[in-house]
């Protein structure tokens, strides 16, 4: 009996990764440019941090953060952000409309402001609304064909912190954090060939450190670093390989 149950278990979870229309994709899993930065100081982050806008004014130029996916299934899909806004630092005095919002767009269209305000202060929380006119507000979503896509992240207000990224087909749930497909759609940042050594490496902030063509070179280029985490990405931006050392 205990065989059988532990054998149904099994396949509904091999089902529900083989049948997943979706990707969490955390925010840090691509090198931060402008003035985003990594930190890991707010607990309940899932991943190996958060990013978070440095600059104290409210919109930073070169803030892009693209993540690419791939469609294998034409349909609707939502996009829901992980994020925070405290009561601290530059946020501090602010009034509650205010720390609360990023841009966001798909693909090739406008960028839309798009809310993280919906949990209040000082706590991790999932909100997918965009401002489509002044005080009028829906849901984050987009028809796709299937082939790859682009989903993109700017800095609009202070203080805002962002965690997760999860972008799933409607009618389904959310993907969780940690979320493997086992088979279909995959978001290009998660492609990782296990101790890939080919590439461009770079520092978790971005800073390219060389070109790498094997192991050797890996160990060179890594030789007089200090201890950190590190990213192997292809010609075309896609991360191969992040590893800490």
């Amino acid at each position: 009996m205990s065989i059988t149950i532990r054998i149904s278990a099994f396949l509904v979870c091999l089902a529900s990764l083989i049948l997943a229309d979706g990707w969490y994709i955390e925010a840090e899993s691509i090198p931060v440019v402008g003035d985003w930065i990594l930190e890991s100081k707010k607990p309940g982050y899932t991943g190996e941090g958060y990013i978070m806008n440095s600059n104290p004014s409210k919109i930073s130029r070169g803030s892009r953060m693209s993540y690419e996916f791939t469609v294998e299934t034409a349909g609707t899909y939502i996009a829901d952000l992980r994020g925070r806004r405290d009561r601290e630092g530059v946020c501090e005095n602010e009034a509650g409309d205010q720390c609360n919002d990023v841009y966001t767009a798909w693909d090739g269209g406008n960028k839309v402001k798009t809310m993280v305000k919906r949990m209040g202060w000082d706590q991790w929380g999932w909100q997918s609304t965009i401002e489509v006119a002044h005080h009028s507000f829906q849901k984050n979503m987009k028809d796709l064909e299937p082939g790859p896509h682009k989903f993109h992240l700017e800095i609009r207000s202070k203080g805002v912190k962002i965690d997760a990224i999860a972008i799933y087909k409607k009618g389904t749930g959310r993907p969780s954090s940690g979320t493997a497909v086992a088979e279909g759609p995959r978001a290009h940042s998660f492609r990782r060939p296990h101790g890939a050594t080919e590439g461009t490496l770079y520092s978790v902030t971005g800073r390219k450190l060389g070109e790498i063509t094997d192991k050797a070179s890996l160990q060179k280029a890594l030789r007089d670093r200090p201890k950190g985490t590190f990213i192997i990405q292809d010609a075309a931006g896609n991360t191969l390989r992040r590893f800490a050392r």
